[in-house]
């Protein structure tokens, strides 16, 4: 499965994942700074899943109608969330 890493996501997942054999492209290494906007024209133009932690992606995808090829909203135990 291809992913799409937002800026917010732990090193540690993006680790995790393209161990397990997906593809991710880590934001960090790519497009660093990018708009939301932009982050989700990237995954989608990829047919990838963005990963992120930032909420602000549902109102793109669902108040908005961005077009997308799917949003995974993380929430890691014992971690804050972000800001």
């Amino acid at each position: 499965m291809d992913f799409i890493a937002d800026e917010s996501v732990d090193g540690h997942i993006i680790r995790a994942l393209r161990s397990a054999g997906h593809t991710v492209q880590d934001i960090h290494e790519s497009d660093l700074g990018a708009h939301d906007e932009r982050v989700l024209e990237i995954a989608n133009a990829g047919k990838s899943v963005l990963i992120t932690e930032d909420k602000d992606f549902g109102d793109l995808v669902f108040a908005n109608g961005s077009p997308h090829s799917g949003v995974l909203l993380i929430r890691l135990d014992g971690f804050p969330p972000p800001d």
